[in-house]
């Protein structure tokens, strides 16, 4: 009999329980990813190894959800040693259960180790990242390169990744490129359903930031340029939405600015966080270099809201897009280039509305046809072949990178 596990972060038991009260989802694509693997899992022992999840076990239909947190450790322990630490406790709840068939939904060191096992003892195994591969960090680079090293072993099916910058940065470490598959969440918002924007000239600046509340995903920096343009008499004021670590740290850092310059909303429904996007001035994705985006759906739901956006220039964001095209570089890490990106964008109204009827071009460039459900479908699809070969041939294993543009 099939046994299937996910290891991925996010909290899947507490997903299953929020979409069955009814509550409006916190991110585009949490109902559709569940009714993905609902059928994935369907009528089969499964485990889902949940690393953002309280400390934890328990039954979700016919399967087991472990939430397994990164553990603390003391001050002095090395973040690559906590990693390890880590990736060796999923990869104990996989020798327990003994899966026949992995998905794999994070990556770094505990894409490494858990990679390691399924080679291994030659799990079949579908690695579905949203993260880019390329680091300024060296050793974050030299891991990369082991797991491209470990996807191209024939136990793994596909390596898909979100969007085409991510994919291609793992051929660049080493992906052979007909494993490579970029994909997208299918139905996502489009431009040429909402009208193009006008800023008056003399309306107060809204900006909007939607994600977690992270240094590394430069959310520090925006309140640090926010209080250089209070500081020009600038009308502006930032609404930011989502939770993590960082949180009241990054509140700390905002009192210090006038009040109504910053607002802490917590987590907002999707549906909530588009209106708010249409409202905005401003959308404004900061992150830094380090952190390892995919390309994030911030940026692309705010295009598709045609509101102009102020991104840093991280190497996924700045590879895919063009400055001037529905957004406005800056230097990431670089709080006074962000202030004047905005400045840039909301002084100049004639400025604004050009980049509100081009975001539908900046969003072609990272449009993919490709679903998260495709690669899960082509994946069993394989397998079921291959238990049933009376059927018919089996399927290629991949047609390669640009096969699923």
């Amino acid at each position: 009999m099939r046994r299937m596990a996910m290891v991925g972060h996010g909290d899947y038991a507490g997903a299953v329980r929020l979409i069955a009260r009814g509550e409006p989802e916190p991110y585009f694509g949490m109902a559709y990813t569940l009714r993905t693997l609902e059928a994935l899992f369907a009528d089969r022992p499964y485990l889902v190894v949940s690393l953002n999840a309280a400390p934890g076990r328990e039954r979700v239909g016919r399967g087991e959800a472990v939430g397994l947190p990164r553990g603390r450790l003391p001050a002095p322990v090395p973040e690559t040693v906590a990693m390890v630490l880590w990736a060796r406790r999923v990869v104990r709840e996989l020798e327990r259960f003994q899966p026949t068939h992995v998905l794999l939904r994070t990556g770094g060191i505990l894409a490494w180790h858990v990679l390691r096992h399924c080679v291994a003892r030659r799990i079949s195994t579908l690695a579905i990242f949203a993260n880019t591969f390329d680091d300024p960090d060296p050793k974050n680079r030299f891991v990369s390169r082991r797991v491209a090293r470990l996807l191209n072993d024939p136990c793994v099916f596909l390596a898909g990744n979100h969007k085409h910058p991510a994919t291609a940065s793992m051929v660049r470490c080493g992906l052979d490129v007909r494993k490579a598959a970029a994909w997208d969440w299918p139905g996502a918002r489009h431009p040429r359903d909402w009208p193009t924007k006008a800023l008056a000239p003399e309306a107060a600046w809204s900006l909007l930031y939607v994600g977690a509340m992270s240094e590394a995903k430069g959310v520090g920096d925006l309140i640090d340029a926010v209080g250089l343009l209070r500081r020009r008499g600038r009308p502006v004021r930032l609404t930011a939405v989502g939770t993590g670590r960082d949180l009241e740290a990054l509140r700390r850092r905002a009192a210090a600015l006038p009040d109504g310059a910053v607002t802490f909303t917590g987590r907002v429904g999707n549906d909530e966080v588009f209106r708010m996007m249409r409202a905005c001035s401003a959308v404004c994705v900061p992150s830094r270099h380090e952190f390892t985006e995919g390309m994030p759906m911030t940026l692309t739901e705010a295009l598709a809201s045609r509101t102009p956006v102020v991104a840093s220039d991280h190497p996924v964001m700045a590879e895919a897009l063009v400055d001037g095209t529905g957004l406005r570089f800056f230097r990431a890490r670089a709080p006074a280039s962000l202030a004047a990106a905005v400045e840039a964008v909301l002084g100049h109204p004639a400025e604004y509305s050009r980049l509100s009827a081009s975001t539908a071009e900046a969003f072609a460039r990272v449009e993919c046809t490709t679903t998260f459900g495709d690669l899960v479908s082509r994946w069993r699809r394989s397998f079921e072949a291959a238990a049933a070969p009376a059927r018919g041939r089996r399927e290629p294993v991949a047609a390669g990178l640009h096969a699923h543009a």
